[in-house]
């Protein structure tokens, strides 16, 4: 008997927790049709959606159960733990650099430029931080991952909402965790791939100065990740669809995802020197977001020049 088609994820109640695997495999399946339909611009499209949807169905299926396998290692080992599986899937190696910048007790924010989807991994398993925690875009994706958010601080649309995240997270700042923030919202040009990433920090929020004035013991470290974005995924030619930059980043992304053969990247990290908020003038925390985006700047224009692994 034919089955009828699943309804978008918008059509669902997503604030019901998955109660077992095969649940929560079924909800992001679901989840990853619609990003993938979106990434390629037929998220509106009505006559022969049935027909795109079957398919995306295998890579999103198969996606899901990674990631259900993800959030169970999460459950039984951590975040990192959790992390690292991903990254044996989906990248060939990680070069971390400069990891003594990062001080292992204290209040801590992790400021990180976003060009894919494995720096999140990759900063994830390897910061030496076991109380790291994430700043992170309210997709239904994490949500329904019952291990997994709790680790996170969900980024709000309502300004009230938004109040409330920015004291969520100060007091846990305040409490001596750590957390890390990705203040261009969206996925950037890869330094170590595209040109622009330089200049895409002058559209970095600003609210790292709010947890620097809120917290006088803050240290603040910046971070860039290269290399994850596979440049073979940047060439398929469904992203020559995409005429915006942005989406035409997020196409590659998904697609880097779906097909095995571009996972065969190797990330790298490089942590920067250390902002310490005590060590500086009072006047100044209104001007740790200008600091920040020239440590990163720095870090960004060296990675060009410097392969990973070497």
């Amino acid at each position: 008997m034919r089955s009828k088609p699943s309804p978008p994820f918008d059509a669902l109640d997503s604030r019901q927790v998955p109660g077992d695997r095969s649940a929560t495999v079924d909800i992001l399946t679901r989840i990853n049709v619609n990003d993938m339909l979106s990434a390629l611009g037929l998220d509106r499209m009505r006559f022969g959606r049935c027909l795109l949807e079957w398919l995306c169905l295998p890579p999103a299926r198969r996606f899901a159960e990674q990631v259900a396998e993800y959030d169970e290692t999460v459950g039984r080992a951590g975040l990192p733990a959790g992390h690292e599986w991903l990254l044996d899937q989906f990248v060939s190696g990680v070069d971390v650099r400069g990891l003594e910048h990062i001080p292992r007790s204290g209040p801590l924010l992790i400021v990180a430029n976003h060009p894919g989807q494995a720096d999140g991994s990759a900063l994830m398993a390897r910061i030496p931080r076991p109380d790291l925690r994430i700043v992170s875009a309210n997709h239904p994706f994490m949500r329904v991952l019952p291990h997994t958010a709790p680790y996170l601080f969900f980024i709000a649309d309502v300004p009230a909402a938004r109040r409330r995240l920015v004291r969520e997270v100060a007091d846990y700042l305040r409490s001596g965790g750590a957390v890390l923030i990705f203040p261009g919202g969206d996925i950037e040009p890869d330094p170590a791939v595209l040109t622009g990433a330089v200049e895409a920090l002058q559209d970095w929020s600003a609210s790292m100065n709010i947890f620097a004035r809120l917290i006088p013991e803050l240290t603040v470290v910046p971070a860039v990740s290269s290399g994850v974005l596979s440049r073979r995924a940047l060439r398929h030619p469904l992203t020559f669809f995409r005429r915006d930059p942005m989406e035409r980043r997020r196409l590659a992304a998904i697609l880097q995802i779906s097909v095995p053969a571009y996972h065969d990247v190797w990330v790298r990290l490089t942590f920067g020197s250390p902002i310490r908020l005590v060590e500086q003038s009072p006047a100044s925390s209104g001007l740790v977001s200008g600091l920040v985006r020239a440590e990163v700047a720095r870090l960004m224009r060296a990675c060009r020049d410097t392969p990973p692994g070497m």
